[in-house]
């Protein structure tokens, strides 16, 4: 898993529906979870820049990235908010143009992860093997699919094959996620339920290890194009308001920022997205 391999990422990568999603490499840990939405990114561009602010307005850090001639991301470079550069992430690729290896390089240009993907014979990842700097292992991630392609089982696994995170997918007759169950040994269990109607998402509801309600999501959409996610209201299992996501959009239909704003309206983090046609 790029950037970080802990649990705590894939977390972040659950619970948030912020990124550039289709900029190329591998998100397969985050396997079909419909909040990440496809249209973040029209396929003929390409996410330069990506910029964290804290809740005054000040930048928290950016990413920057480059592309070769065919849109593949090249490298991914981590600053914090004074310009200094935190990490770089490079990528390679095969006579196939799939993603064989990233490296994540900390500050100071040495390796802090590597990370290695497999392939069937149908170019779907199955496995991701991590190593330390020093060439050990780390740990890594295989994946199982349906006869049509989708991942309906992720396990993630330490260096001495202990089994620390699994996820499974269930689909629906449109062939659309409608449930995904986590299980993080020795820390947690929920799942997520997820609601539809013509093709787009409209409810998240999130169920703890007792099958009570934790958290619920609400996705509202555009009156102009109703595939394109406006913003996501976050209730708790009291149905009260927790916060609240907006999102802005180019007259292209790529997502240019996302905002979050507590009950009262405060913004509590913004982040926003640069661009360039590939």
């Amino acid at each position: 898993m790029k950037k970080t391999i802990n649990i705590l990422l894939i977390l972040l990568l659950t619970l948030c529906v912020f990124g550039c999603a289709n900029n190329g490499g591998n998100n397969t840990t985050e396997g079909n979870d419909p909040t990440k939405q496809e249209e973040t990114i029209k396929d003929e561009w390409l996410c330069t820049k990506i910029t964290y602010y804290n809740a005054d307005g000040s930048i928290a850090s950016y990413n920057v990235s480059t592309y070769d001639d065919e849109g593949k991301v090249l490298n991914n470079e981590e600053y914090n908010s004074n310009n200094e550069l935190i990490s770089t992430t490079r990528s390679a690729y095969d006579e196939k143009g799939r993603e064989s290896e990233y490296v994540l390089y900390d500050a100071k240009g040495e390796i802090d992860i590597r990370g290695v993907y497999e392939y069937d014979d149908k170019d779907r990842v199955i496995k991701e093997t991590d190593y330390h700097g020093d060439g050990t292992v780390a740990d890594y991630f295989t994946y199982e699919y349906d006869p049509n392609g989708n991942i309906i089982h992720s396990e993630n696994k330490t260096e001495d094959e202990e089994l620390s995170m699994k996820i499974d997918y269930e689909y629906n007759d449109q062939g659309e996620v409608s449930r995904m169950d986590y299980d993080f040994y020795g820390y947690d269990t929920w799942y997520y339920v997820f609601e539809y109607s013509n093709g787009v998402l409209e409810k998240r509801t999130m169920y703890n290890s007792k099958d009570e309600v934790d958290s619920v999501d609400i996705y509202k959409y555009s009156e102009k194009d109703p595939k394109l996610n406006e913003s996501v209201e976050s209730y708790d299992s009291n149905n009260d308001l927790k916060y609240r996501t907006e999102y802005r959009y180019d007259e292209y239909g790529n997502r240019i920022s996302s905002a979050m704003f507590d009950p009262e309206g405060n913004m509590l983090t913004m982040t926003e997205y640069e661009f360039k046609k590939k």
